[in-house]
């Protein structure tokens, strides 16, 4: 309820889990609802200095650029070689940021003992915790607790998947209002067009729209093959 009424409301999910077990299941679920995540090395302040991991990103982003450009060629063969391991590195430690564009409203932990970094810089900036919390980890820090076995793969990809889909959910949500709210708008624009419009001049309007979509519609119809 917490991941769908977070993600409902314009929120980001980050997902964490740095551990060998956990690694794909991060990947696939943090790519099936379009959420970041970090599956590689927490990097000490990727909360705390988030401007300047975002700065480190936008460097990837635009190298990445100037690669698709084909400015690579223009580059000597080490010269190229040297940037495109750049590129490697950097997405191997900040790949899944990529699309994060500010911090997060709610980490998703895996193994809280693995990534106790993260844990602490979400709580630094009181950011709320869903973590799986096995019997040897202080749940303490955690905001939201899952007892679970966090070594197990299948409970792994359980919870992983679960997070996921209410992600989903909550961008479904999310779809609907902004539909509701884009034709609240219309009606309301609507509306005052009528208030402040005498009925000749909306009439006027409407002719001129009706035309032009029938020329549209005949355009189309023209262009067709036959």
């Amino acid at each position: 309820d917490l991941v769908r009424e977070t993600v409902a409301s314009g929120g980001i999910v980050l997902f964490v889990g740095t551990k060998k077990q956990a690694q794909e299941s991060i990947v696939l679920q943090a790519d099936r609802c379009g959420m970041p995540y970090v599956n590689q090395r927490w990097l000490g302040g990727t909360l705390t200095n988030w401007r300047t991991i975002r700065q480190r990103i936008d460097y990837l982003l635009e190298v990445e650029k100037q690669q698709a450009r084909g400015e690579f060629a223009r580059l000597t063969k080490k010269e190229a070689l040297m940037r495109e391991r750049e590129i490697a590195r950097l997405n191997h430690r900040l790949g899944g940021l990529k699309e994060m564009r500010r911090l997060p409203n709610l980490l998703f932990v895996v193994d809280i003992r693995r990534d106790s970094i993260a844990v602490k810089e979400a709580n630094i900036l009181g950011i709320p915790i869903i973590a799986m919390v096995d019997t040897n980890c202080d749940p303490d820090p955690i905001d939201h607790i899952i007892p679970s076995n966090d070594d197990a793969i299948r409970a792994l990809k359980l919870m992983c998947t679960t997070l996921a889909s209410a992600v989903l959910e909550g961008q479904a949500m999310l779809s609907s209002i902004r539909a509701e709210e884009e034709e609240v708008e219309a009606l309301e624009e609507d509306a005052a067009m009528e208030r402040y419009l005498g009925p000749s001049t909306l009439a006027k309007i409407q002719e001129q729209e009706e035309a032009e979509a029938e020329a549209k519609m005949q355009a189309e119809t023209v262009a067709e093959p036959v």
